[in-house]
């Protein structure tokens, strides 16, 4: 029987005029088994007028905020206007994230005088659309965007994964990267909702410099968890094969120095167990009811059979499964947080707090903002056999300023030094060979103009780099801008083989040292990238530098620069970027963090902002575009 007729049949045989809270219990049972969700997420009310829904939703949330509303109408007005008032009140309860969904139920005039699901308002990620068009085709769905979806975010991790390559440019592992960014951010948002302290961060991996097999998305009070080698934390986990994830209260599992080093998993069992017994456990050894309304909680998770996938097995003290196409509602996976958080901060309240001692990278992450893992995969490959980088994105993401910052970092040079070991050169339309390698120019020589041969920047940083021993770093900015074969002439083939010389244009054999990194940015907004020479391309590691609200977030949380706007600042970056990815259809025409970056941010320095930078720059991306920019204004993401 289907869903739709076993929904029917239950509310047949209700008086709706009865009282009693348990009355459409059976009713719930259902939807939860069809939405995968647990019973406890979802409520119903009799609902006698159209006016009357307001009160009937305002009940469920006093009495606990619930992921899915159900009306069940007690009235026969089937009037368009009706409708619209049920529609207007659901709205309003969706968008102030008081229900995922809000659905409501009717008998249907027909002679068959069946029940049916015929108006529903649901955020987009929600499952409950998937399953109202199957079982009442006919029904009217309303979904609204959703700028946060764990599951959507898990779904596209566990997708990529059945894709796996160690390569972590491949197309699917940085789709990977991207959701697991989502996912970081979402639980970022979710610590802000929690009013937990600023402790509390979230930060994920998807490999160091390769792409790792079992990616992950953790969240912890960094006192006591500053590294996902030391101390207990929150974890999303994704099995190697794609078929299922976990979000997993853990532990470190590998030595604290270089983390490659495994723990015993005797002794990462041996915590566990007492960690579940005393935490997790009620006094007959079950898990306790606030973890077993939220889901089904598990002590034992598979990842699968690599020696890292067994650490995390063993370190798990207890987890909730999502199967691949199966993963629970946005609201179950937020509630499933809520509460292991709650555990965790037992589990801290009598751990001693960890002191991590500041290193140089833990510098650059704060000069940055930038997550570890990204800097971390930055550094690796410039420290690999072909140490020159590409970072590219849209315009205000920060390339430029992350470069110099990285340079500073790889030649031991304080923040905003003048180091004589690190070079800057713009490249442009006029740039050429003989600026950058080598060239013929004119001086005077007794009393005649000749002509001699005057190193450019390359030459000149090799000398120095032979003279003083010391490594040198060369920071390209826009590197698209020039005509990159005529530019780099023969160090095409020394950016691919630092061990051999060659002969330059003007006869002198010539070897790239090993100590020169090569750090370029690129403007993905410029039209010179669709001409990149693939050969380049081939030389040097890319790394995409995105629009991030959390970086945004970061700069304003660490201290000394003020953010009168609030929530709404962000709010409307992430919007912002979204009508932009929806309208343009690719990543390179976005808004970057950086132009949001100021002492003191407010609605007088945003409304400057847009008038002389973004306005601006958003005509031109539409400038050969069939799209409206109009529809571009800051009242549309600001309208406060």
């Amino acid at each position: 029987m289907s869903l739709a007729a076993k929904v029917s049949d239950e509310l047949d045989l209700i008086d709706l005029s009865g009282r009693g809270e348990n009355k459409f219990n059976n009713v719930l049972e259902l939807f939860a088994e069809a939405l995968n969700g647990n019973q406890i997420e979802f409520i119903a009310k009799t609902v006698s007028a159209a006016g009357n829904a307001m009160p009937r939703m305002n009940e469920a949330t006093n009495d606990n905020i619930k992921g899915f509303f159900f009306g069940v109408c007690d009235f026969d007005d089937e009037s368009e206007f009706e409708k619209s008032v049920l529609l207007d009140q659901a709205r309003l309860k969706v968008n102030e994230n008081r229900f995922e969904s809000v659905a409501y139920l009717r008998k249907d005039p027909s002679p068959s005088k069946s029940w049916s699901v015929f108006l529903v308002v649901a955020r987009e990620a929600s499952p409950i659309i998937k399953v109202v068009q199957q079982e009442w085709p006919n029904c009217s769905i309303e979904s609204i965007p959703s700028v946060f979806s764990f599951r959507n975010a898990l779904n596209e991790v566990l997708e990529c994964q059945a894709s796996y390559t160690h390569i972590a440019a491949s197309p699917k592992m940085q789709l990977r990267r991207q959701a697991l960014t989502q996912a970081k951010d979402q639980l970022n948002f979710e610590l802000r909702r929690l009013n937990k302290s600023s402790d509390w961060k979230s930060e994920y991996s998807n490999g160091q410099g390769n792409a790792s097999k079992i990616p992950w998305v953790r969240l912890a009070n960094f006192k006591y968890s500053p590294t996902a080698s030391i101390g207990y934390f929150l974890v999303f986990l994704f099995s190697e094969d794609g078929s299922n994830a976990f979000i997993s209260l853990n532990q470190g599992t590998t030595i604290q120095d270089g983390g490659q080093e495994l723990l015993p998993r005797d002794e990462i069992r041996a915590k566990a167990h007492e960690a579940r017994t005393t935490f997790a456990h009620d006094s007959s050894g079950n898990f306790k009811p606030e973890l077993t309304c939220h889901g089904k909680p598990t002590e034992t998770i598979d990842l699968g059979k690599s020696d890292l996938a067994l650490q995390y097995a063993a370190g798990n003290v207890v987890a909730f499964k999502y199967d691949l196409n199966k993963v629970a509602s946005n609201h179950s996976i937020v509630c499933q947080i809520s509460v292991l958080v709650q555990i965790l901060e037992k589990i801290y309240e009598g751990a001693p707090v960890t002191k991590k001692i500041a290193s140089d990278l833990d510098l650059l992450v704060e000069r940055t903002h930038w997550p570890v893992d990204e800097l971390r995969d930055v550094l690796n490959s410039l420290h690999d056999k072909s140490p020159q980088v590409v970072l590219e994105g849209p315009p205000g993401t920060g390339k430029t300023y992350v470069a110099k910052r990285l340079a500073e970092h790889l030649v031991g040079a304080q923040p905003g030094e003048i180091s004589p070991d690190i070079t800057i050169v713009q490249f442009h339309p006029s740039y050429g060979y003989e600026e950058f390698v080598e060239g013929l120019r004119p001086e005077l020589s007794a009393g005649q103009i000749v002509f001699a041969n005057k190193p450019g920047p390359i030459l000149q940083i090799s000398q120095k780099i032979a003279e003083t021993g010391r490594p040198h770093v060369l920071i390209i900015d826009e590197l698209n801008r020039a005509n990159i074969p005529r530019v780099f002439g023969e160090l095409m083939y020394l950016l691919e083989y630092r061990d051999e010389s060659i002969a330059l244009m003007l006869g002198e054999k010539f070897v790239l040292p090993k100590d020169l990194y090569i750090i370029a940015t690129m403007n993905t907004a410029d039209k010179s990238i669709r001409v990149m020479d693939t050969a380049l391309r081939r030389r040097f590691d890319f790394f995409s530098v995105m629009p991030s609200v959390e970086i945004l977030r970061s700069f304003y949380s660490a201290g000394g620069n003020e953010n009168k706007l609030g929530e709404d600042l962000f709010i409307g970056f992430i919007k912002l970027n979204l009508a932009l990815r929806d309208e343009i259809g690719d990543d390179g025409h976005l808004i970057g963090h950086s132009f949001f970056m100021t002492d003191a941010m407010d609605h007088s320095f945003l409304e400057s902002l847009w008038k002389r930078q973004l306005g601006p720059l958003i005509r031109e991306y539409f400038f050969d575009r069939q799209a409206p920019e109009t529809e571009f204004t800051l009242e549309r993401f600001w309208p406060n």
